[in-house]
């Protein structure tokens, strides 16, 4: 159903009301058993997400350990693969923060104003699987 336009010519266009269809699998499906078995393995992915995250900051914090002097901290750490096959090569760098905007003054101040009120993120490490043949063992 949609309204009539205002009187005063200031009509704007509606958006166009999506299309909606109720699906239910039916009982003993394949679509069925799928959806019981989702909620099982997003709670998985998450948790295996936490961990990860866990064990890379464990790593980070292992490897600035055995840093001596801050002002020498390379941007860049390459990790060779270990000879015995337990683990390939990463490589650890340094990386900026992204940008983002500072909603809560934008909407204070301006709310259409957008760039002036950008804020850099904080920079951060990266741990990421190195490509093929990019650090020597």
């Amino acid at each position: 159903m949609t309204t009539p336009p205002p009187s005063d010519g200031t009509a704007t266009a509606q958006p166009k009301i999506k299309k909606r269809q109720k699906l239910e699998p039916s009982e003993g499906s394949n679509l069925d058993l799928l959806f019981t078995q989702l909620p099982e393995l997003e709670a998985a992915k998450n948790d295996a997400e936490a961990r990860l995250k866990e064990h890379k900051k464990k790593i980070q914090q292992e490897i600035a350990r055995g840093i001596t002097d801050p002002d020498a901290m390379p941007d860049v750490f390459d990790i060779p693969a270990s000879p015995y096959g337990a683990y390939p090569a990463y490589t650890l760098s340094a990386r900026q923060g992204a940008w983002r905007l500072n909603a809560e003054a934008m909407k204070a101040e301006d709310p259409g104003t957008y760039e002036k009120w950008a804020v850099q993120g904080d920079p951060y490490w990266e741990l990421s699987r190195v490509r093929k043949n990019r650090v020597k063992r």
